[in-house]
């Protein structure tokens, strides 16, 4: 398979769960902005305007070049650790993301959840940004 036609360089560089196995990270939110997202495109396929997209924010991070799809249950964390649920006063906020779980369809699955930084936190190391 040609690399440069897969369907992953169609998104920005973002964190998945196992990214967090070794343990939490604290980071700090730089912008927001919300997008939709459709299924993944086979090759040599074209969008179809009829297939529905959800409707997502997109979290990027001062530290890293990695940034956060978020769904509903995401967003209700950060809001959780921000104490806010306008996504303007989560710019400039440092939040704890960890490894948890969620239901998706009838299976247990990992997910990243975020949660208030305390003093007791640990910091693991970020990505480090390209060059």
């Amino acid at each position: 398979m040609n690399a440069n036609k897969s369907w992953r360089r169609q998104f920005p560089r973002s964190f998945v769960a196992r990214d967090f196995r070794a343990g939490p990270e604290i980071l700090t939110i730089k912008s927001w902005e919300s997008r939709k997202y459709g299924p993944p495109l086979k090759e040599g396929e074209e969008e179809d305007e009829e297939v529905p997209k959800k409707s997502k924010i997109y979290i990027d991070f001062e530290e890293t070049d990695f940034g956060w799809i978020c769904g509903r249950q995401a967003c209700e964390s950060i809001q959780a650790a921000t104490g806010t649920e306008d996504p303007d006063q989560w710019v400039g906020q440092r939040i704890e993301l960890f490894e948890g779980e969620t239901t998706f369809g009838d299976k247990q699955v990992d997910c990243i959840r975020a949660r208030t930084v305390t003093p007791n936190s640990k910091r693991k190391r970020a990505p480090k940004k390209k060059a």
